[in-house]
């Protein structure tokens, strides 16, 4: 079956998302949770933790750009099935490994993931953008992802929030302030059921936002991030996710990506 289907396109295109359905068949789930595994033992500098239970346990937290020191990630995230899909749905000739982002919530986290749109937090713009959002869990439409229908369109740099205390993280004008009830009132939502396999696929301009985790068992996701053409530095996020220039990448506003940053796939 063909994994990127001319209705995926459509979607993609007028909601800003879609979901692939069985993208990666057991094999592969499998490789993608013991990976998220593998960082939730070792987690990264970057690591952000957004609740702990009363016993002082982890429960929510979320990691970042992973693929170079961890093994069993990099094979997902260079794979040339993640590479095609993404050009298929955004029609750029090329696709750029961006980052990875593992997202995990225990059963009883009752913090949800605020409205937002992830381009807020990149240094990077581009026409041709993508988020692979990948649960290691079946997921009603009430427990995974939810959308504001063509909010990408107007390519607007909705203000960047702390997911822990929701305070704003730019001071710049070029940052709209919002609240989560403008977006439900002025838009149409979206969300789909999951099985295991099935992808969820958003442009970075797309609001979007997660619920609690009201399950018995924990949720654990990898968001894959990928550009693609006339990518460029954007100067404009002074606190980027992965903060990439902290990190000493160096560029003027709206000059090319570099490609030894984020390897082509």
């Amino acid at each position: 079956m063909e994994s990127v289907t001319q209705k995926n396109i459509d979607e993609f295109r007028e909601i800003g998302a879609t979901k692939l359905v069985s993208f990666y068949d057991q094999k592969e789930m499998k490789k993608i949770e013991n990976a998220i595994d593998d960082v939730s033992r070792n987690p990264s500098p970057m690591v952000d933790i957004f609740e702990k239970d009363s016993s002082g346990k982890t429960i929510f937290f979320n990691d970042f750009n992973n693929w170079r020191r961890i093994e069993s990630l990099k094979s997902i995230c260079l794979s040339k099935k993640l590479g095609s899909a993404f050009s298929k749905l955004t029609g750029s000739s090329q696709a750029f490994f961006f980052h990875d982002h593992q997202i995990c919530k225990k059963a009883g986290a009752s913090k949800k993931t605020p409205w937002h749109i992830d381009k807020s937090y990149f240094m990077v713009d581009c026409q041709f953008t993508a988020s692979f959002w990948v649960p290691t869990v079946n997921l009603n439409a009430s427990q995974a992802l939810s959308f504001a229908k063509g909010s990408q369109k107007k390519r607007k740099l909705m203000m960047p929030k702390g997911f822990k205390s929701n305070n704003s993280l730019e001071s710049s004008d070029d940052f709209l302030p919002f609240n989560s009830s403008e977006i439900e009132e002025n838009y149409d939502i979206y969300n789909w059921d999951m099985s295991l396999g099935d992808v969820l696929v958003f442009d970075f301009y797309t609001a979007h936002s997660a619920p609690s985790c009201i399950l018995d068992h924990d949720r654990k996701a990898l968001s894959l991030r990928l550009i693609g053409d006339g990518a460029s530095f954007d100067a404009r996020v002074k606190n980027p996710a992965p903060p990439f220039t902290q990190m000493g990448y160096r560029s003027n506003h709206g000059d090319p990506i570099k490609q030894n940053w984020f390897p082509k796939i």
